[in-house]
């Protein structure tokens, strides 16, 4: 890498294995709770036509970027407790809802670490959630505010793609 083009990983040697819980419109606890489980290896996926699928490559973090504006769900809360029993660190985002973290899951769940969003001044982000849950602050910033006065904006390159609603801010192409 070191192109300076685009979004270059930190991590060289790893594996990421993507389970999907959710789609373009949302989707069940019972989805979320599954894919925990399954990512840790603490149970197989079932198909529609019944067939069990195993995770291969059980995983040692589970990265949860989603939130639930309810307390900890029982389901998810066990399903957490099972992956760090198999010592899985599971890692959620605070939410960006400019909102405590204690009104939404699985930020206020146990046994998680819970990251809030920074702005480019290292201040809690204005979208983040916040309060005594929040382990750990990570970069968030804002694509439509240059704070810092470089010239650009503050905000973090994503590798998410869509053609809707999605553009570069310094081009605005």
């Amino acid at each position: 890498t070191n192109d300076r083009i685009g979004v270059a990983g930190g991590a060289w040697d790893v594996t990421v294995v993507p389970v999907r819980v959710l789609g373009r419109c949302g989707g069940e606890l019972a989805d979320i709770v599954s894919g925990i489980r399954w990512a840790a290896g603490v149970a197989p996926a079932v198909t529609a036509s019944g067939q069990q699928v195993v995770n291969p490559n059980p995983a040692d973090i589970i990265n949860l970027s989603l939130t639930i504006q309810a307390p900890c769900p029982a389901s998810m809360q066990s399903a957490i407790d099972a992956a760090v029993a198999r010592n899985v660190v599971v890692v959620v985002a605070a939410g960006n809802k400019a909102n405590q973290t204690r009104n939404y899951a699985p930020a206020n769940c146990n046994n998680v670490l819970v990251v809030a969003a920074n702005d480019a001044r290292g201040n809690i982000a204005f979208y983040s959630n916040f309060g005594p849950g929040v382990d750990v602050m990570a970069p968030g910033g804002d694509v439509f505010a240059d704070s810092d006065g470089d010239g650009r904006p503050d905000g973090v390159l994503s590798t998410r793609t869509t053609t809707k609603d999605c553009y570069d801010p310094e081009t605005r192409q």
